[in-house]
């Protein structure tokens, strides 16, 4: 069942528009983009998986299932991505601090010691990497796009996006703030 809180209307098949192959090349590494996606993939399923050993009788999935579905989840969120990024042209900074916010929402849902509800759900999954990337751009430059610009972008409602990313922050804790050695310590574990 998705957080009700949550937008979930931003799905990660929407964004298939891609600028031309050679500025993609030279402003984002494909590589580096299928990574974080790889990455990303890996810690939902993983998740996903874990949730569902508690709420299934059956037990977990079966290993190639999920090595399937992780792989489809991975080239999506790779398409996402590749949207995305063009659109703003992010830097692999601001990229890779994105990721370092959705491990840290990531630990949060995962940590049975949080009272906290769960917010991350396959419904999801567009919205949260979105909100992770505009509070990398708002915090790591001094001029970024509204969240109206985002909004009309990915075809949400402003209200849902404002209220998306006011729950991420205070998932949080309002604790946005990426230290550089844990932007690093991602780049290692995606090389």
């Amino acid at each position: 069942m998705a957080s009700p809180d949550f937008y979930e209307s931003t799905q990660l098949s929407l964004y298939h528009k891609t600028s031309s192959p050679e500025r993609l090349r030279e402003k984002h590494r494909p590589s580096l983009i299928r990574r974080v996606s790889d990455l990303l993939s890996f810690w939902f399923t993983q998740l996903f998986d874990s949730e569902m050993c508690d709420t299934n009788a059956h037990g977990p999935l079966s290993s190639s299932n999920t090595a399937h579905s992780q792989t489809r989840l991975s080239r999506s969120i790779e398409s996402f991505l590749i949207t995305t990024c063009s659109v703003a042209e992010i830097t692999e900074s601001e990229l890779l601090y994105a990721v370092v916010l959705i491990e840290d929402l990531v630990r949060q849902q995962i940590n049975p010691s949080t009272s906290k509800p769960p917010l991350i759900f396959r419904e999801n999954l567009g919205t949260l990497i979105l909100v992770s990337i505009i509070l990398s751009l708002k915090f790591l430059r001094d001029r970024t796009y509204k969240n109206s610009c985002w909004a009309k972008l990915h075809s949400m409602d402003l209200k849902d996006l404002n209220k998306s990313e006011r729950i991420f922050c205070q998932y949080l804790n309002h604790h946005i703030l990426v230290g550089e050695e844990r932007i690093l310590r991602i780049m290692k574990k995606i090389s």
